[in-house]
């Protein structure tokens, strides 16, 4: 699933082309998408001759801002893709809404397993939506300190690592992020959140930061299904230290046979990556 850096590559390139495009046309193949969710039947209707003013993320969600004061929210799901195209490309069979612009242009939101998101609210009701309600700040804003994360560590004794997954505390972290950003601080993904001191929370919370802005420079990371709305992969794979890395030297220890390569367990169902030797 995308995480921070693959959404926010995804909401810049928007921002970028299309806004300030007319909708001319929409088109909307299936209403029916991710599990207990559906497009509203007004949604062509209520968009259409709209202006798109701005793109914006929250977390892992993707707020396309109309000049009307209405919200498209959107998730990308397990394989979503929300692609900018020519007139003249084709439309995959999976592609369930379409944006056609006066400019030619068109917005395509394709995705073959369905688990993503296509919602529209106006603009005063977006905070108001269930999965936004509870959710924490944002990793990359100046309110995401050692500090603050240190608070909120203070009240669990569950895994640092399901911690930082905890979308109530920290806004958009993923598997990823949080594997790279533990190793990279020498902290075991086991270690009851708790015990993190208030030092080790101000590099966790710097070393995240870095992490992220990285990720995004480099478009985010590709295993599977995740493009840019370029159509391209990201290309941050080639950085990862630990992620999806099972068995292979740990560059921290340097040889194999000091740590016997990097180690992956299941932490509450997700897959973890972690070095045992570097990581206590």
């Amino acid at each position: 699933m995308p995480e921070l850096p693959e959404v926010e590559t995804v909401c810049r390139y928007l921002r970028e082309h299309i806004s300030g495009e007319e909708i001319k046309k929409a088109t909307v193949n299936r209403y029916e998408l991710r599990k207990g969710t559906r497009i509203p039947y007004n949604f062509i209707s209520r968009i259409e001759g709209q202006v798109i003013d701005t793109v914006k993320r929250r977390g892992k969600y993707i707020l396309i801002h109309l000049q009307g004061k209405d919200v498209i929210v959107g998730h990308l799901g397990m394989t979503g893709r929300l692609l900018v195209q020519e007139s003249t490309q084709a439309i995959d069979k999976h592609s369930h809404v379409i944006l056609d612009f006066i400019s030619g242009k068109k917005l395509v939101f394709s995705d073959p397993r369905r688990f993503g998101l296509i919602l529209l609210v106006e603009e005063s009701e977006v905070k108001e939506l269930p999965f936004f309600k509870d959710m924490g700040i944002e990793p990359l804003g100046e309110e995401f300190s050692g500090e603050y994360l240190k608070e909120k560590l203070n009240k669990t004794r569950i895994p640092i690592k399901t911690a930082l997954l905890d979308q109530s505390i920290v806004a958009g972290l993923g598997n990823i992020y949080v594997c790279e950003a533990l190793f990279i601080c020498g902290i075991s993904p086991l270690r009851p959140a708790k015990e993190i001191s208030i030092s080790q929370a101000r590099i966790l919370v710097s070393t995240i930061k870095e992490l992220l802005q990285r990720a995004i420079s480099a478009g985010g990371t590709t295993f599977r299904d995740y493009r840019g709305s370029d159509g391209k992969k990201g290309a941050y794979i080639s950085q990862l230290l630990v992620y999806g890395r099972e068995g292979e030297r740990c560059e921290e220890c340097n040889w194999k046979k000091v740590c016997e390569g990097i180690k992956k367990i299941s932490l509450n169902g997700r897959a973890t990556y972690y070095c045992p030797r570097k990581q206590v």
